[in-house]
């Protein structure tokens, strides 16, 4: 990144979140987090010198205050509540964190003159490669931040970018998804139940999507750039799931005990991938087998 402009980031201590604000303080940006009274920041603890930190406590007041003092050139909005399969008792939960908190940074970002967001949306949000179907709740509050986001750019000037993300991937990742849970049965020898496993999936290792956003920084800076876009954080290639757990045998030598067909496909599983516009000048550099290497032997 050639231009440091000062950041704030907002979910920071997720596992897209850390790495991203590893990267920007190892770049020498000027950085700022904004994070909930329970966040877990430790997972920052080499880092957190370098950057400054605001709490956000669910009110608007906290984030006008953050974008007040810290003066940001750019917002880069990771934070999210992520949920496959919802429940009557998440909405609220969902719509603050997905709705509510987006908004209030964009109202205060206009209040305050600050004029450049790099969102982060999801390719959940095209089920059966639709332009727009949402495969489930959480992909439909995206899309409304994302409408939400369009008022902005017309009426307040705001200048955006939504980032559509797959399934990221890499060292370190605690979260309940593919990789980890084919790491851990990869390192005990248990046998992972699974669905039927025919669906496509599309990776993109950590590194790859934090240089993203450098380059979607980059962009939106241009004198010339205008309005909101969206773009698919992709390298093109799906894989099935099936096909990815034989892969992940032959690169590492060492075979996962997976039983496909013991569990049932998801409610609207997604069975085939829609890649979109890809982000201009990002080129992902970790191809899926040494994405596999990097992520199951560093993590031994």
């Amino acid at each position: 990144m050639q231009v440091k402009p000062r950041i704030l980031l907002t979910g920071a201590t997720g596992f897209l979140g850390s790495n991203l604000a590893r990267t920007f303080v190892r770049q020498g940006v000027p950085l700022a987090i904004l994070v909930r009274p329970c966040s877990n920041i430790t997972v920052l603890g080499d880092i957190i010198s370098g950057l400054k930190m605001y709490t956000w406590d669910g009110s608007y007041a906290t984030v006008r205050a953050a974008i007040a003092d810290f003066k940001p050139d750019v917002v880069v909005h990771v934070a999210s509540m992520i949920q496959s399969e919802h429940k009557s008792t998440d909405i609220p939960e969902l719509f603050a964190a997905n709705i509510t908190y987006g908004s209030y940074l964009l109202e205060a970002m206009a209040v305050s003159g600050v004029k450049h967001i790099i969102n982060t949306g999801t390719f959940w949000q095209h089920y059966k490669k639709q332009p727009y179907l949402p495969v489930n709740l959480y992909a439909a509050t995206k899309q409304a931040f994302c409408d939400i986001l369009e008022y902005y750019t017309d009426a307040c000037g705001i200048k955006a970018i939504s980032m559509e993300l797959f399934d990221t991937y890499g060292v370190n990742d605690t979260r309940k998804k593919i990789i980890p849970l084919l790491l851990h049965a990869w390192r005990t020898g248990e046998t992972l139940d699974m669905s039927p496993g025919e669906q496509e999936i599309m990776l993109v290792h950590i590194d790859d999507v934090c240089m993203a956003y450098i380059k979607a920084i980059e962009l939106i800076q241009r004198a010339d750039y205008t309005g909101h876009r969206k773009y698919a954080i992709s390298h093109g290639t799906p894989i099935q799931l099936q096909a990815l757990v034989k892969l992940i045998g032959v690169v590492t030598g060492k075979s996962i005990s997976a039983c496909f067909g013991k569990r049932p496909y998801r409610v609207r599983e997604v069975m085939q991938v829609c890649t979109g516009s890809i982000l201009p000048d990002w080129n992902p550099k970790v191809d899926l087998h040494e994405g596999i290497r990097r992520t199951f032997y560093r993590s031994l």
